[in-house]
């Protein structure tokens, strides 16, 4: 890895960790099942994927 990567795919034994390096502390965008090959686009959708939705309906 080099530095000014986003972020970080490991693969092994039919396993993916995905981690996003931007921040302060590395995030874990997925831990399981092998997602094959990830380029930035996959990423992102990971990202997106993982932000908690905020909808209006929702007990305070």
């Amino acid at each position: 890895m080099s530095a000014g990567e986003e972020y970080a795919v490991l693969r092994a034994a039919g396993v993916s960790l995905v981690l996003d390096l931007v921040g302060a502390v590395p995030q874990v965008l997925h831990w399981g099942e092998d997602l094959g090959e990830l380029g930035p686009e996959g990423v992102g959708a990971l990202r997106e994927t993982g932000v908690t939705a905020r909808v209006a309906n929702s007990p305070e």
